[in-house]
Protein backbone atom coordinates (compact mmCIF):
# COMPACT_ATOMS: atom_id res chain seq x y z
CA UNK A 1 0.00 0.00 0.00
CA UNK A 2 1.09 3.58 -0.78
CA UNK A 3 1.44 6.47 2.33
CA UNK A 4 -1.43 8.93 1.50
CA UNK A 5 -3.18 11.78 3.45
CA UNK A 6 -5.84 14.63 2.70
CA UNK A 7 -4.77 18.10 2.05
CA UNK A 8 -7.35 20.85 2.76
CA UNK A 9 -6.83 24.46 1.30
CA UNK A 10 -8.34 27.64 2.19
CA UNK A 11 -11.69 28.72 0.07
CA UNK A 12 -9.82 31.42 -1.54
CA UNK A 13 -7.04 28.70 -2.69
CA UNK A 14 -9.85 25.67 -3.62
CA UNK A 15 -10.60 27.14 -6.86
CA UNK A 16 -6.79 27.43 -8.48
CA UNK A 17 -5.60 24.56 -6.65
CA UNK A 18 -8.71 22.82 -8.24
CA UNK A 19 -8.00 23.52 -11.67
CA UNK A 20 -3.87 22.78 -11.37
CA UNK A 21 -4.95 19.11 -10.28
CA UNK A 22 -7.41 18.80 -12.85
CA UNK A 23 -4.64 19.73 -15.64
CA UNK A 24 -2.08 17.49 -13.77
CA UNK A 25 0.24 20.56 -13.51
CA UNK A 26 0.16 20.65 -9.23
CA UNK A 27 3.33 19.58 -9.14
CA UNK A 28 4.92 22.30 -10.97
CA UNK A 29 2.85 25.20 -8.36
CA UNK A 30 3.40 23.37 -4.92
CA UNK A 31 5.76 22.21 -2.51
CA UNK A 32 5.25 21.09 0.70
CA UNK A 33 8.38 21.57 3.53
CA UNK A 34 7.80 19.65 6.91
CA UNK A 35 9.37 21.37 9.77
CA UNK A 36 9.22 17.96 11.93
CA UNK A 37 6.53 15.21 11.78
CA UNK A 38 3.54 17.20 12.27
CA UNK A 39 4.03 20.78 10.96
CA UNK A 40 5.09 22.24 7.58
CA UNK A 41 5.26 24.91 5.53
CA UNK A 42 3.47 24.75 2.18
CA UNK A 43 4.18 27.15 -0.62
CA UNK A 44 2.09 27.62 -3.65
CA UNK A 45 1.87 30.01 -6.29
CA UNK A 46 4.68 31.65 -4.89
CA UNK A 47 2.70 32.57 -1.55
CA UNK A 48 3.34 30.61 1.77
CA UNK A 49 1.18 28.87 4.19
CA UNK A 50 1.36 27.76 7.65
CA UNK A 51 -0.10 23.45 7.84
CA UNK A 52 -0.53 20.98 10.63
CA UNK A 53 -0.61 17.26 9.71
CA UNK A 54 -3.82 16.00 11.86
CA UNK A 55 -5.31 12.59 13.08
CA UNK A 56 -8.43 12.31 11.65
CA UNK A 57 -11.43 10.08 13.42
CA UNK A 58 -12.03 7.80 10.98
CA UNK A 59 -9.98 6.03 7.87
CA UNK A 60 -10.63 6.68 4.76
CA UNK A 61 -10.16 3.71 1.61
CA UNK A 62 -8.42 5.08 -1.56
CA UNK A 63 -8.69 2.99 -4.85
CA UNK A 64 -7.02 3.74 -8.24
CA UNK A 65 -8.26 2.34 -11.57
CA UNK A 66 -6.73 2.20 -15.05
CA UNK A 67 -9.69 1.21 -17.32
CA UNK A 68 -12.88 2.99 -14.89
CA UNK A 69 -13.89 -0.98 -14.18
CA UNK A 70 -11.80 -2.54 -11.65
CA UNK A 71 -10.52 -0.99 -8.54
CA UNK A 72 -7.48 -1.60 -6.63
CA UNK A 73 -7.41 -0.45 -2.75
CA UNK A 74 -3.89 1.52 -2.94
CA UNK A 75 -4.08 3.41 1.02
CA UNK A 76 -6.22 3.66 4.27
CA UNK A 77 -5.73 7.42 4.67
CA UNK A 78 -5.98 8.70 8.86
CA UNK A 79 -4.33 12.07 8.30
CA UNK A 80 -4.81 15.42 6.85
CA UNK A 81 -2.89 18.18 5.99
CA UNK A 82 -4.79 20.95 7.33
CA UNK A 83 -3.45 24.51 5.68
CA UNK A 84 -4.43 27.03 8.37
CA UNK A 85 -3.29 30.78 7.05
CA UNK A 86 -1.04 32.63 4.84
CA UNK A 87 2.19 33.93 6.06
CA UNK A 88 5.54 35.58 4.80
CA UNK A 89 9.11 34.28 5.11
CA UNK A 90 9.67 36.25 8.46
CA UNK A 91 7.41 34.68 10.18
CA UNK A 92 8.00 31.21 9.41
CA UNK A 93 10.40 30.67 12.51
CA UNK A 94 7.29 32.40 15.12
CA UNK A 95 4.37 30.06 13.76
CA UNK A 96 3.64 27.61 17.03
CA UNK A 97 4.11 24.25 16.03
CA UNK A 98 0.92 21.87 16.88
CA UNK A 99 1.51 19.54 19.94
CA UNK A 100 -0.95 17.29 21.47
CA UNK A 101 -4.65 17.61 21.23
CA UNK A 102 -3.83 20.58 18.04
CA UNK A 103 -3.40 17.61 16.24
CA UNK A 104 -6.39 15.67 16.77
CA UNK A 105 -9.11 16.88 14.03
CA UNK A 106 -12.52 16.59 15.28
CA UNK A 107 -14.42 16.24 12.24
CA UNK A 108 -14.58 13.88 8.94
CA UNK A 109 -14.01 14.71 5.67
CA UNK A 110 -18.08 15.66 5.28
CA UNK A 111 -20.03 18.07 6.85
CA UNK A 112 -22.35 14.62 8.27
CA UNK A 113 -19.14 13.89 10.04
CA UNK A 114 -19.11 17.10 11.93
CA UNK A 115 -18.08 16.81 15.76
CA UNK A 116 -18.01 12.64 14.97
CA UNK A 117 -15.06 12.18 17.91
CA UNK A 118 -16.95 13.75 20.11
CA UNK A 119 -20.64 11.63 19.72
CA UNK A 120 -19.55 8.41 18.03
CA UNK A 121 -16.81 7.75 19.99
CA UNK A 122 -17.62 9.20 23.75
CA UNK A 123 -16.92 7.52 26.53
CA UNK A 124 -19.58 4.61 27.22
CA UNK A 125 -20.57 3.95 30.81
CA UNK A 126 -18.74 0.75 32.19
CA UNK A 127 -20.76 -2.58 32.99
CA UNK A 128 -19.99 -2.39 36.58
CA UNK A 129 -21.42 0.80 36.74
CA UNK A 130 -23.97 0.12 35.71
CA UNK A 131 -24.73 -3.23 37.44
CA UNK A 132 -24.41 -1.24 40.88
CA UNK A 133 -26.93 1.49 39.70
CA UNK A 134 -29.41 -1.45 39.04
CA UNK A 135 -28.71 -3.33 42.00
CA UNK A 136 -29.19 0.16 44.30
CA UNK A 137 -32.33 0.60 42.46
CA UNK A 138 -33.77 -3.31 43.63
CA UNK A 139 -32.62 -2.48 47.40
CA UNK A 140 -34.53 0.64 47.38
CA UNK A 141 -37.71 -0.80 45.55
CA UNK A 142 -37.10 -4.19 48.53
CA UNK A 143 -36.69 -1.21 51.58
CA UNK A 144 -40.02 0.57 50.01
CA UNK A 145 -41.92 -2.52 49.85
CA UNK A 146 -41.62 -3.02 53.62
CA UNK A 147 -42.30 0.41 54.80
CA UNK A 148 -45.10 0.92 56.90
CA UNK A 149 -45.84 4.62 55.82
CA UNK A 150 -44.72 6.66 52.91
CA UNK A 151 -44.13 10.94 53.06
CA UNK A 152 -44.54 12.81 49.93
CA UNK A 153 -43.64 16.01 48.62
CA UNK A 154 -45.98 17.64 46.17
CA UNK A 155 -44.94 20.46 43.76
CA UNK A 156 -47.38 22.81 42.18
CA UNK A 157 -46.43 24.81 39.01
CA UNK A 158 -45.63 27.92 40.27
CA UNK A 159 -42.73 25.49 42.24
CA UNK A 160 -44.71 26.26 45.95
CA UNK A 161 -43.58 23.10 47.69
CA UNK A 162 -46.58 20.81 49.73
CA UNK A 163 -46.11 17.96 52.30
CA UNK A 164 -48.24 15.46 53.09
CA UNK A 165 -48.57 12.11 55.08
CA UNK A 166 -50.21 8.58 53.42
CA UNK A 167 -51.25 6.19 56.07
CA UNK A 168 -52.43 2.53 55.15
CA UNK A 169 -55.30 1.48 57.01
CA UNK A 170 -55.97 -2.56 57.25
CA UNK A 171 -59.56 -1.72 56.99
CA UNK A 172 -59.82 0.34 54.33
CA UNK A 173 -57.60 -1.61 52.40
CA UNK A 174 -60.18 -4.33 52.69
CA UNK A 175 -62.98 -2.33 51.68
CA UNK A 176 -61.63 -1.17 48.54
CA UNK A 177 -60.83 -5.41 47.58
CA UNK A 178 -64.00 -6.28 48.59
CA UNK A 179 -65.68 -3.49 46.11
CA UNK A 180 -63.00 -4.51 43.55
CA UNK A 181 -64.80 -8.20 44.03
CA UNK A 182 -68.06 -7.24 43.60
CA UNK A 183 -66.99 -5.05 40.67
CA UNK A 184 -65.25 -8.32 39.41
CA UNK A 185 -68.41 -10.13 39.86
CA UNK A 186 -70.28 -8.05 38.14
CA UNK A 187 -68.24 -7.72 34.73
CA UNK A 188 -68.36 -11.89 34.97
CA UNK A 189 -72.10 -11.95 35.34
CA UNK A 190 -72.83 -9.34 31.82
CA UNK A 191 -69.66 -11.29 29.82
CA UNK A 192 -71.87 -14.74 30.80
CA UNK A 193 -74.68 -12.99 29.29
CA UNK A 194 -72.76 -11.51 26.11
CA UNK A 195 -71.28 -15.07 26.06
CA UNK A 196 -74.70 -16.88 25.98
CA UNK A 197 -76.28 -14.43 23.58
CA UNK A 198 -73.79 -14.52 20.79
CA UNK A 199 -73.76 -18.22 21.44
CA UNK A 200 -77.80 -18.42 20.02
CA UNK A 201 -76.58 -15.61 17.51
CA UNK A 202 -74.14 -17.75 16.32
CA UNK A 203 -76.32 -20.96 16.17
CA UNK A 204 -79.13 -19.40 14.38
CA UNK A 205 -76.76 -17.52 11.51
CA UNK A 206 -74.57 -21.00 11.02
CA UNK A 207 -76.87 -22.48 8.75
CA UNK A 208 -76.75 -19.66 6.79
CA UNK A 209 -73.13 -19.69 6.91
CA UNK A 210 -72.97 -22.98 5.77
CA UNK A 211 -75.50 -22.33 2.64
CA UNK A 212 -73.39 -19.17 1.60
CA UNK A 213 -70.15 -21.09 2.09
CA UNK A 214 -71.37 -23.88 -0.10
CA UNK A 215 -73.11 -21.69 -2.98
CA UNK A 216 -69.20 -19.68 -3.22
CA UNK A 217 -67.37 -23.34 -3.37
CA UNK A 218 -69.75 -24.04 -6.28
CA UNK A 219 -69.27 -20.57 -8.02
CA UNK A 220 -65.55 -20.94 -8.01
CA UNK A 221 -65.65 -24.72 -9.15
CA UNK A 222 -68.48 -23.35 -11.88
CA UNK A 223 -65.86 -20.65 -13.01
CA UNK A 224 -62.70 -23.07 -13.07
CA UNK A 225 -64.59 -26.01 -15.32
CA UNK A 226 -65.70 -22.92 -17.62
CA UNK A 227 -62.24 -22.16 -18.44
CA UNK A 228 -61.09 -25.63 -18.42
CA UNK A 229 -63.93 -25.91 -21.54
CA UNK A 230 -62.76 -22.87 -23.21
CA UNK A 231 -58.78 -24.58 -22.93
CA UNK A 232 -60.16 -28.00 -24.10
CA UNK A 233 -62.05 -26.15 -27.05
CA UNK A 234 -58.49 -24.38 -28.01
CA UNK A 235 -56.72 -27.43 -27.77
CA UNK A 236 -59.66 -28.97 -30.63
CA UNK A 237 -59.03 -26.21 -32.50
CA UNK A 238 -55.47 -26.38 -33.33
CA UNK A 239 -55.60 -30.70 -33.16
CA UNK A 240 -54.21 -31.65 -36.37
CA UNK A 241 -54.63 -35.66 -35.70
CA UNK A 242 -58.46 -36.84 -35.78
CA UNK A 243 -57.69 -39.39 -32.84
CA UNK A 244 -56.03 -36.80 -30.58
CA UNK A 245 -59.91 -34.84 -31.92
CA UNK A 246 -61.90 -37.13 -30.94
CA UNK A 247 -60.04 -37.30 -27.35
CA UNK A 248 -60.65 -33.68 -26.61
CA UNK A 249 -64.04 -33.71 -27.90
CA UNK A 250 -65.20 -36.65 -25.25
CA UNK A 251 -63.21 -34.99 -22.44
CA UNK A 252 -64.99 -31.33 -23.93
CA UNK A 253 -67.87 -33.25 -23.33
CA UNK A 254 -67.51 -35.30 -19.87
CA UNK A 255 -66.62 -31.24 -18.85
CA UNK A 256 -70.17 -30.60 -20.05
CA UNK A 257 -72.06 -32.79 -18.16
CA UNK A 258 -70.15 -31.86 -14.83
CA UNK A 259 -70.57 -28.42 -15.53
CA UNK A 260 -74.51 -28.78 -15.62
CA UNK A 261 -74.71 -30.77 -12.69
CA UNK A 262 -72.84 -27.99 -10.86
CA UNK A 263 -75.24 -25.66 -12.32
CA UNK A 264 -78.31 -27.80 -11.41
CA UNK A 265 -76.79 -27.65 -7.73
CA UNK A 266 -76.41 -23.90 -7.96
CA UNK A 267 -79.65 -23.14 -8.52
Amino acid sequence: LEEQFIIRVLPEMAESFGKLVSERQIQDKLEIKFRDERNAIVKFEDNLYAAKLVDMPTITESYRTVDKKQLLKTADICQMLLIERQITEAEIDQVPLARGLDIIYPDGFAPPLANVRKNRFRPRIPRSKIDSIEREVLRLLEEDAQAMSVKFDLYDEQGEEGRGDLEFDESLAAELEQGLEELRDDDDDDDDDDDEESEEEEEEDQPNNERSMQMKLLGEEIAELEQTIAKKNADLDSAPNPIIRKRFEGIIQRLQQELEAKKQQLD
